[in-house]
């Protein structure tokens, strides 16, 4: 077991995320017109604004700025806010030889080509980690919910994290074992990185759905597409049943996605589960809490921010602004 912490801790430095921020001219003091109480999540109409705004045009691959808005005071939220299409750890792929699986994944009739086994050490040793039959294009493919949809999490902070360290690592093994065979799984190629990985994960009616992601460089058969618009191609798929227990699934919908967070809660759960715990590689430090307006060049100012975390010295031009809806 040991071992295996040692492991994990080896992971999250390599998949740790950091949403980065170029923020110049931060402002101190001062006052807004509607949020004013610093024990309360608030959002300023402004914020909101400015936030949906940027965020529709905001390219991860090469922005240096981002500003993130929680629905809500969530552990869940929070991981993905930081997470989701970080810059800051962002790897150009331009340089990788292409890697071309033999036979090519393809959902042409059927899904086929797909092969991410479990290594020989999992608790189911040497099975599928997908449930094959089940994985798709597109999520209008499958009975996923537009609710599930927004209630979606990371694999790597909420399965990975939360379940693997936080809870009870002995009872998630072949789950944290399906992380490392996707992720793992090279093709016969000779990439340095790596060619996909599990990206969201849906909880729907007793059943996890995960993303896999593919990397540019990897080719592809028909019928796989980049569904959702945002520069990948991806695939659907269910984790085939018998890699988790119902007392998994739930204890990520009762305890990881539904709970709400004082603002106490959440300011710790940044500060000492995210910054301290995930970001290893990437130290980053709070520079301010609740209310500090910060002036972000040649974009506005964020009036009412929840907090503001800054990268460590030599990337201490990289910033992560939080928005929290309440």
């Amino acid at each position: 077991m040991k071992k295996l912490m040692t492991n994990l801790r080896g992971l999250f430095y390599l998949a740790a995320f950091v949403t980065p921020l170029f923020l110049v001219g931060c402002g101190g003091g001062g006052t807004t017109e509607g949020c004013t109480a610093t024990d309360t999540f608030c959002v300023e109409s402004d914020d909101r604004a400015l936030a949906q705004s940027y965020n529709s045009t905001f390219d991860w691959s090469s922005g240096k700025i981002a500003v993130r808005l929680l629905s809500g005071p969530t552990r869940s939220e929070a991981d993905k806010a930081i997470y989701f299409h970080n810059p800051g750890l962002y790897k150009d792929v331009s340089g990788e030889p292409q890697v071309t699986p033999d036979p090519l994944p393809t959902l042409d009739g059927s899904p086929s080509g797909f092969d991410f086994e479990l290594s020989n050490v999992a608790p189911n040793p040497n099975q599928q980690f997908l449930d094959n039959s089940s994985i798709v294009d597109k999520l209008s493919e499958t009975s996923i919910s537009s609710a599930e949809q927004t209630n979606s999490v990371l694999y790597l902070p909420a399965i990975m994290v939360f379940l693997t360290v936080d809870w009870d690592a002995e009872k998630v093994l072949n789950l944290y074992y399906g992380y490392s065979a996707v992720r793992g799984q090279k093709w016969g190629g000779s990439s340095t990185l790596y060619p996909q990985s599990i990206q969201h994960v849906y909880l729907h009616s007793g059943e996890i759905w995960v993303e896999i992601v593919f990397e540019d460089f990897v080719s592809l058969g028909t019928g796989i597409s980049d569904s959702n618009g945002d520069g990948y191609k991806e695939v659907f798929a269910k984790i085939a049943a018998e890699h988790f227990t119902a007392e998994v699934y739930n204890k990520l919908v009762d305890d990881y996605v539904t709970p709400r967070m004082t603002v106490s809660e959440l300011n710790t759960h940044v500060e000492d589960k995210i910054v301290d715990d995930l970001y290893y590689d990437f130290p980053m430090e709070p520079t301010s809490g609740i209310g500090v307006p910060f002036e972000i060049s040649g974009v506005g100012t964020v009036k009412f921010p929840f907090k503001v975390l800054q990268g460590v010295s030599p990337k201490d031009d990289i910033f992560i602004v939080l928005l929290v809806e309440p």
